[in-house]
């Protein structure tokens, strides 16, 4: 149980998570929109250049400046956003009142390897070349309005969402399957922005 005390409009968690279906990436780097525009303008119609799967592997994932992968920390805040709806929370309210305080959230997986996908584009079927993670797992930063949510309601949400939304590409929201993961509430920790209160949270009985 949360042990909640009165008057906090702030708290932060730590929360430990565990992949239970693989996460594929899907980054749209910035040469691939380089590349797109200059279709659009026209250009490069003549002499295409042969496609480099390793490379669109390669820019397909979400890496920090020392090369280490992540999830964009906006596809969870999404993810418990959407989830919440299902647990009859207004979206709009925990838009406010959830934040993940990630950009990059990173992973801890086996080498990706490389998925070679038909994707249907503007009635043409093309090949999407995206890194797959198995056995991954992270740890998520979260501040929580607790006006609106109490710390062990936001975990709640961020179980929904793991459970039935996912993040990343072919995820459940998605009709796939890919990106799902568990919360590990044992192991989460919780503190307000006052240091003379502490929120409690005792094993999880999900």
């Amino acid at each position: 149980m949360i042990g909640k005390v009165k008057g906090i409009g702030l708290c932060f968690l730590e929360v430990p998570i565990v992949g239970i279906t693989p996460v594929l990436t899907n980054r749209f780097h910035e040469e691939v929109i380089r590349g797109i525009e200059e279709k659009q303008a026209g250009q490069g119609r003549n002499g295409k250049k042969p496609r480099d799967p390793e490379k669109e592997f390669r820019l397909a994932m979400h890496l920090n400046e020392d090369g280490k992968p992540g999830i964009p920390g906006i596809a969870f805040k999404k993810a418990c956003v959407r989830a919440s709806k299902s647990l009859n929370y207004k979206m709009t309210d925990v838009n406010a009142a959830l934040f993940i305080d990630q950009d990059l959230v990173l992973i801890e997986a086996d080498e990706p390897v490389m998925r070679r996908d038909p994707v249907r584009m503007q009635n043409t079927i093309n090949i999407s070349y995206r890194p797959e993670f198995s056995n991954w797992s992270a740890k998520l930063r979260m501040s929580i309005d607790t006006s609106v949510l109490t710390p062990q309601e936001a975990l709640t949400i961020l179980r929904k969402a793991g459970f039935t939304v996912g993040v990343g590409a072919w995820r459940p929201e998605n009709s796939g399957y890919h990106g799902r993961f568990a919360v590990d509430g044992e192991k989460a920790i919780a503190t307000t922005n006052l240091e003379q209160d502490e929120w409690s949270i005792a094993p999880s009985e999900a």
